[in-house]
């Protein structure tokens, strides 16, 4: 074979074995075995390394085969292909090293685009690290189960369309921005005095901030809309559960149960996190104390009572949650990720809101504006807004349709906290690391979450969303991830239905009444702001997914990565770095061309003005207020 048909071979061992691009070192050395022992010696070695034995040692047949299937073809395997393998294996014609060589070596169709597309991504990226393959001057120390793993992730988004193979650009961006390069690697240092002055000057650009900047205050109309100015005058506040009835009017007294009790104490542990307050339980006599009783004659899933003087707090201030919380818990409470969502958990934060000063956005002199008067914005809302996550089932006779209030917040919401910590100030040691924020959304996981963040270097990783993305990194704006539309809910519900049986129209019909019932009403879980991002939090940097997605920087220094999509970035201030990926990407600048300058440097480039510098990576265009370039 020739030198090249062996690089190959043995760039196709290491994406079958290890799941990754091959070092300079290792693909140098087994080119030259592959010529004097032959492809047999060879395979037996990487199926006997430690590396395969550590990803596959554990796993069974099954999951050996759909793990390659994954990382080589991005997909499972189909049925017929997966038992055809299995009994190849269970017969003996086979050893399962073998059996992993011959399904990447024997891909057909697509299978075998994919493989072509991570080989000469694979290619490009040990080029970068040893750009004349000679395994001498390395521009990149490659080594160590970090750098491997990083390397896994490298190839997961290629696919067959050729549109992602990565290319030498590409590679040198992921292995910068992924920290495989050490920061004394030659890749990352310049030679050439005038590259040197332009980084200079874009470096001026610089603006870092790694602790907090200016919280809300009490003059701010969404606080005031929430704000009932009554405050605690202490800042550590007792609370205990009732063991008898008070005798405050209320008919069907009950104490809390455990269940209850301990998503009580969980909704103070997570208050603490974000205001200037601590909470302490007591056996008894709290300046907040629990109970539960008949409240349906009020309307009410939960009641606070408290008595006030000049705007100051006179303890007890007593909450009572309505018996159903109890009596129909698979109603108001549903277990996700470990927590606890629902309109039950929707109640506890509701009246300790009240206890803590807060009253319902509709009421007094100050108002929520419509759009924000919901649940995803404030759990002092009354208005359900977008939590509804429709399910569906077939019992072999009739179609079931549930609405599930599974996507409620399970904490407080962006205003809630905001005005919180308006009234008592922020906790100023929460989540001072770096910090990476990345709750999975599935089909089956929606989610809504407030980011209250101290310090550090914090990273919003969404890369896994496959769905659109509308990211905002500044401080108290709400963000999309992971778009569900509604056709999306028809499509994957009436699939569903169709494989328990259903005729596919009906399927179709049934569940498309439902979801466009739930849409109509402005109930049903799309995404839509279901991130927000506390005022007076920096969040530096962001990565999105697959999907067509939008990121607009904050005023400070960003790293931003953008998946497979065809992507848009908005640039403002500071000295961001923006590495575009796959697909068509185009960086918006709201100033005319001729206000900023554009520099290549070696393989990106950098555009500087008066408040910004960006570093550009992968990105095809710049679009300025009168004028758009092609990179």
């Amino acid at each position: 074979m020739s030198l090249t048909e062996n690089l190959n071979t043995i760039q196709r061992l290491y994406i079958a074995y290890y799941q990754r691009p091959a070092d300079p070192g290792g693909l140098i050395h087994w080119s030259g075995y592959l010529d004097k022992n032959g492809i047999d010696y060879v395979l037996a070695n990487f199926v006997n390394s430690p590396e395969a034995q550590s990803l596959y040692g554990n796993k069974n047949i099954t999951e050996v085969i759909t793990e390659v299937y994954r990382s080589a073809f991005n997909r499972d395997p189909e049925p017929d292909g997966l038992n055809y393998w299995l009994n190849v294996y269970m017969q003996g014609k086979a050893t399962l090293g073998s059996i992993v060589w011959q399904i990447i070596n024997g891909a057909q169709g697509s299978d075998s685009e994919a493989v072509l597309a991570k080989v000469e991504s694979a290619n490009n990226f040990t080029k970068v690290v040893d750009p004349e393959l000679d395994g001498r001057d390395f521009k990149v120390t490659y080594s160590g189960l970090s750098d491997a793993e990083k390397a896994r992730e490298f190839l997961k988004d290629v696919t067959y369309d050729s549109g992602t193979v990565a290319t030498i650009e590409d590679a040198k961006a992921y292995i910068v921005l992924s920290g495989i390069a050490d920061s004394s690697d030659p890749i990352l240092k310049s030679n050439n005095p005038q590259q040197d002055a332009v980084l200079k000057s874009a470096e001026a650009k610089s603006n870092v901030n790694s602790g907090v900047t200016t919280i809300s205050d009490l003059s701010s109309s969404t606080v005031k809309a929430l704000d009932e100015e009554i405050s605690w005058n202490k800042k550590t506040i007792t609370y205990s559960f009732l063991q008898s009835d008070p005798k405050i009017g209320y008919s069907g007294w009950m104490p809390l149960d455990s269940f209850e009790k301990n998503l009580v104490r969980e909704a103070f542990n997570k208050i603490s996190q974000y205001i200037n307050l601590k909470f302490e339980e007591v056996p008894s006599g709290g300046d907040i104390q629990f109970g539960s009783a008949d409240l349906g004659a009020y309307g009410a899933s939960g009641i606070t009572n408290y008595i006030f003087s000049n705007g100051l707090f006179l303890p007890p201030v007593y909450i009572h949650l309505d018996n159903s919380l109890q009596n129909m818990r698979d109603k108001y409470f549903y277990n996700t990720d470990s927590t606890y969502s629902g309109w039950g958990v929707v109640t506890i934060y509701h009246e300790i809101g009240h206890a803590l000063g807060l009253k319902h956005p509709f009421e007094g002199s100050y108002i929520l504006p419509e759009n924000i008067d919901s649940t995803p914005y404030t759990v002092m809302s009354y208005t359900e807004g977008r939590i509804y996550y429709p399910e569906f089932s077939f019992d072999g006779t009739y179609m079931h349709c549930f609405f599930n209030n599974f996507a409620t917040p399970n904490s407080l919401s962006l205003l809630d906290i905001q005005a919180l910590q308006a009234k008592y100030g922020a906790n100023l040691e929460t989540n001072k690391e770096d910090n990476v924020y990345n709750p999975v959304t599935t089909a089956d996981s929606p989610f809504y979450l407030s980011i209250w963040d101290a310090g550090g270097s914090d990273t919003i990783d969404f890369s896994s969303a496959t769905g659109s993305c509308i990211i905002n990194l500044t401080d108290g704006t709400t963000s999309t991830i992971d778009n569900i539309s509604p056709q999306d809910y028809i499509n994957y519900w009436s699939s569903k239905l169709i494989n328990q049986g259903v005729n596919p129209q009906s399927a179709m019909d049934f569940v498309s009444k439902n979801v466009n019932y739930l849409e109509a009403k402005g109930n049903l879980y799309t995404g839509k702001d279901n991130l927000s991002i506390v005022k007076g939090t920096v969040i530096e940097n962001v990565k999105t997914g697959s999907g067509d997605d939008i990121v607009y920087d904050n005023v400070y220094n960003n790293i931003i990565e953008t998946g497979s999509g065809n992507d848009k970035i908005y640039i403002s201030r500071g000295f961001d770095t923006v590495y575009g990926g796959y697909g068509y990407d185009k960086i918006y600048i709201n100033l005319p061309k001729n206000s900023a300058s554009i520099n290549d440097i070696d393989w990106y480039h950098i555009v500087t003005g008066e408040n910004f510098a960006v570093k550009v990576v992968g990105v095809e265009e710049i679009v300025f207020s009168d004028y758009s370039i092609i990179l």
